[in-house]
């Protein structure tokens, strides 16, 4: 009797579908009443070898003839079950990793929801394209490091690049078709690629999109679509300040594509306070880190100037009424909003002069800011703002950030 067995591969559709047949939503539901882990279960039901009793269990839950549907895995019958997925795993990190300039993650805070969400699309709902979008800071390549580590064993090949560090969009499907095809491959052929994406099981990460210009840019997005409408077993993940239009036709008609807006995590923000010696009550804390979003990257600057200045006193600082007080962090506003259009920065001038959640209503009927602006111009832009992730949106609502009303305030004169 084997050890070891796995799903013949004619038979994996099949098989996926009868997961909601009997009953069970997802597969970390069918995991978790069988009592297996969520990796089990992904790899029986991606053709991977998993142990004789659990393979015959999990067919039994699914009323599967375990004998017609398997394959003995004779590879791994001479190795114990307990190492098989750690000598995986260090083959995989030695040859088939390229990590590129992924950023050191020391420490992690938060963001469990999120991560159980993506894992999920990726490795139960077979995602090939998933994106995260967010204002600089809010914690994108953090993110996408950590899933990343949590689910490198699920594929062949993990590929890992920073675009801005990239020459070129050639060179980067060049970089990417040498390391899985282990240098046959010398020529930047989108072909190819979708052929080795289709043979193994890649994860790619391609890290600040959104840094990309003109031409090269047309010509990411175009692989975009294609990854996400073609025939593969892989998946790429991407991060950007901004969604591209492109993404959101594709994620309201393909099964195969999410997208994830990631905002300022209270979480996050305050672990990052109560990791400084500084002087305060936990209120205090609380409204520093609102005022700037509970933006990670934010938080840790103001920090060093409330520490520098001072004397690490939150109250102190919170009474000087202003929170553009880093040459850092107007710098970065400063990015995100230079492309905004005239009637973009109306837009953002309204909800700056008005603390209030405003709505689609108020806005069109505020003519002292906005005159001659037919509602369609009004709703293509404030897209475009939430999009860009300038402006807060709940129920229909609109808001800016603490730290963004000051900042338009204070250049919406010049910049008009």
């Amino acid at each position: 009797m084997p050890r070891s067995l796995r799903i013949n591969h004619n038979y994996i559709n099949e098989i996926k579908s009868k997961i909601i047949q009997e009953g069970y939503r997802t597969q970390r539901a069918l995991a978790d009443d069988a009592g297996l882990c969520l990796t089990t279960v992904s790899n029986f039901l991606n053709g991977k070898p998993v142990d004789y009793a659990t393979f015959e269990e999990l067919c039994r839950r699914l009323s599967l003839d375990w004998q017609k549907i398997s394959i003995s895995n004779t590879e791994v019958i001479s190795t114990p079950l307990y190492s098989y997925a750690e000598i995986r795993k260090e083959q995989t990190k030695i040859s088939n990793q390229d990590w590129g300039t992924a950023i050191d993650i020391s420490a992690f805070y938060g963001r469990s929801q999120e991560l159980t969400q993506l894992e999920s699309w990726i490795l139960e709902d077979g995602c090939h394209l998933v994106g995260l979008f967010g204002m600089d800071g809010v914690g994108k390549t953090t993110l996408a490091t950590q899933l990343t580590k949590q689910i490198q064993d699920q594929f062949d090949y993990v590929f890992w690049r920073s675009v801005p560090t990239v020459p070129s969009f050639d060179s980067m499907i060049t970089e990417m078709l040498s390391f899985i095809s282990h240098r046959r491959e010398s020529t930047p052929d989108i072909n190819q690629l979708i052929h080795y994406l289709y043979e193994h099981r890649c994860l790619i990460i391609w890290d600040n999109l959104d840094t990309v210009l003109d031409v090269d840019y047309i010509k990411y997005i175009q692989l975009i679509r294609i990854i996400a409408d073609t025939k593969h077993q892989s998946n790429l993940i991407f991060t950007s300040r901004d969604k591209p239009v492109q993404l959101t036709e594709l994620e309201g008609w393909s099964l195969s594509v999410r997208s994830l807006r990631l905002t300022g995590s209270s979480e996050i923000a305050l672990s990052l306070l109560q990791s400084r010696r500084l002087l305060g009550t936990d209120q205090h804390k609380y409204e520093l880190s609102h005022s700037y979003g509970h933006n990670p990257l934010k938080i840790k600057i103001v920090v060093n100037i409330i520490i520098d200045l001072f004397d690490g006193n939150i109250e102190k600082f919170l009474k000087q009424n202003t929170l553009l007080v880093s040459n850092y962090i107007n710098s970065l506003l400063e990015q995100q909003l230079n492309p905004l259009s005239v009637l973009e920065w109306q837009i953002m001038y309204c909800l700056a002069t008005d603390q209030r959640l405003i709505n689609l209503t108020d806005l069109a009927q505020n003519q002292n800011i906005l005159p001659n602006v037919s509602i369609s111009q009004l709703l293509q832009a404030i897209e475009r703002l939430y999009s860009r992730s300038l402006i807060e949106r709940e129920a229909g609502m609109y808001s800016l950030q603490s730290v963004l009303r000051e900042y338009v305030m204070e250049k919406f004169i010049n910049k008009l």
